[in-house]
């Protein structure tokens, strides 16, 4: 079984065939890959260079995994650093709601208040 470095390094030899040096420096870099028994782990630094790379390498890595590392399994997570490493969804999606309903509770009752002026 190959070390995850050398699998990493593998994938990135991988991608820069098929992208240029910006696409690299863009995409690529910012990722780092973590492997352990059962599973292997992409940490990206946000949702969109996420969602970019799992749609353009999934199944190429989720190839190479299975070949060299024995994995098919591979979880994609945004980590900011400092923080916890968790899935983006689940805490994106519980932070921008808490955030929005007061907003739009406002929003709501100053539209109310200006129809009862017109009125």
């Amino acid at each position: 079984m190959m070390e995850e470095t050398e699998f990493w390094e593998l994938c990135l030899d991988k991608f820069s065939k098929k992208l240029t040096n910006q696409q690299i420096n863009t995409w690529i870099k910012p990722l780092s890959f973590k492997a352990s028994k059962n599973q292997s782990t992409i940490h990206a630094p946000n949702q969109f260079v996420l969602e970019w790379v799992k749609d353009r390498f999934d199944k190429e890595i989720s190839l190479l995994a299975k070949e060299y590392l024995n994995t098919e399994n591979i979880e994609y997570l945004v980590t900011k650093k400092g923080k916890k490493k968790t899935p983006y969804f689940k805490s994106r999606t519980q932070t921008k709601f808490k955030k929005r309903v007061p907003q739009i509770q406002q929003q709501t009752v100053s539209v109310k208040a200006l129809i009862l002026i017109i009125l």
